[in-house]
């Protein structure tokens, strides 16, 4: 009976400190989890777009004194897809160490601000909740032409200048423009803006020559984060008579006669808005260029600039010739400029061997004012004789 008791209380007590060795919580479980943190969050994309894919990182610190066992760790919002698996094996992060966890996911299709959470399941109590934030953005880079002639020329080079503005909350990264098309050439082919930070604009100038009229298609490609975008803007290339060239009008044109050659003299004066330069005079056929002044150069005419000119030439059988005048712009395009000069049927035979003015005019002339003296002499000395009778 005594042994029975015995074994009784020795169950008893048995039973009474298992409980305490098997079932009880450390207390101190709870602390070393209180101790782990976010310490911080990175989204490439740092702004979405609409169904972009991106990465979100979450950083991990034990702020504590005691190691603490990690059991999962995942990311999980309704709207926002996990690309990624989470993270499932258990890991102990030590005292005063930092966890990485990177998450692959999608972004929603509808602009907005999603909280997608970070969970963090600790293998011996509780777990750590935290919201992220993502935003979702649809705008897109701007192109603008910021600069271009009011109309364009075949074989002539014009600039243009493009603009490229981010009106997105985040910075987009290699950024480069490539105009495209036919029927024109264009230096250089293509330009590197690199990043383009938020509010921010780059710009880039293009030296375009059309062969015919065109349309340069201007190619914007970016990347949002590892998303690469692309997006065109067109530029017609029209033809037609610029406002603001260079305009060099002659003037106060006179036309001489002489033995071997006709000589032309007359001012040059640049009515544009743009600097002529380069600017040479002569004539064209069928008109014959003499020395000493076969063609006359000008130089350099600014807006409202005057020159004179001076050109000798021969035009047998003519009574008009063109009057040429060739100048460039600052690009170095080359211009010509025709208009029609009279020269008289009195002047057409100017120049020819052996030729000299017809002289029986001449002499008609004088004949006829000899006469008249004759005349009057004869009438004179007749009256005196009637006075002496």
């Amino acid at each position: 009976m005594r042994n029975l008791l015995a074994g009784t209380v020795l169950v008893i007590v048995l039973f009474a400190l298992v409980p305490c060795g098997v079932f009880a919580v450390d207390p101190s479980a709870e602390t070393n989890a209180a101790d782990v943190t976010v310490k911080s969050v990175t989204l490439d994309p740092e702004v979405f777009m609409p169904d972009e894919i991106g990465t979100v990182t979450v950083d991990v610190q034990n702020t504590g004194t005691r190691s603490v066992a990690i059991r999962r760790v995942t990311l999980y919002d309704q709207d926002i897809t996990l690309e990624s698996s989470p993270y499932d094996t258990t890991l102990y992060l030590g005292p005063g160490n930092t966890m990485q966890y990177t998450f692959t996911v999608t972004a929603s299709s509808d602009p907005g601000i999603y909280y997608p959470v970070f969970s963090l399941n600790f293998r011996d109590i509780g777990s750590l909740r935290y919201p992220v934030k993502l935003e979702v953005e649809d705008s897109v880079p701007v192109i603008a032409v910021l600069a271009r002639p009011d109309t364009f020329a075949a074989g002539r080079k014009d600039q243009v200048k493009i603009r490229v503005a981010n009106p997105r909350d985040n910075a987009i990264s290699s950024v480069s423009l490539v105009p495209e098309g036919a029927g024109f050439t264009v230096t250089p082919t293509s330009a590197f803006l690199g990043t383009i930070p938020p509010d921010g604009m780059a710009e880039a100038t293009f030296a375009i020559t059309p062969d015919e009229g065109a349309t340069v298609a201007f190619h914007l490609m970016y990347k949002n984060g590892p998303n690469p975008h692309e997006l065109t803007v067109p530029l017609s290339l029209t033809f037609g008579e610029r406002k603001t060239q260079a305009l060099p009008v002659t003037s106060n044109i006179m036309v001489t006669n002489e033995k071997d050659f006709i000589r032309v003299t007359g001012d040059v004066t640049n009515a544009g808005l743009e600097t002529a330069s380069g600017v040479v005079m002569s004539v064209g056929a069928p008109a014959v260029p003499r020395d000493p002044y076969r063609q006359y150069v000008v130089g350099a005419l600014k807006p409202d600039d005057i020159s004179s000119f001076e050109l000798t030439f021969s035009a047998e059988g003519q009574t008009e010739v063109p009057l040429v005048v060739r100048y460039r712009d600052e690009d170095g395009n080359l211009y010509t400029n025709r208009v029609s000069l009279a020269i008289g049927a009195d002047l057409q035979s100017a120049g020819s061997e052996g030729s000299a003015p017809p002289v029986w005019p001449v002499v008609v002339v004088i004949v006829a004012i000899a006469a008249i003296i004759v005349g009057v002499i004869a009438y004179t000395w007749l009256k005196r004789g009637q006075s002496r009778a």
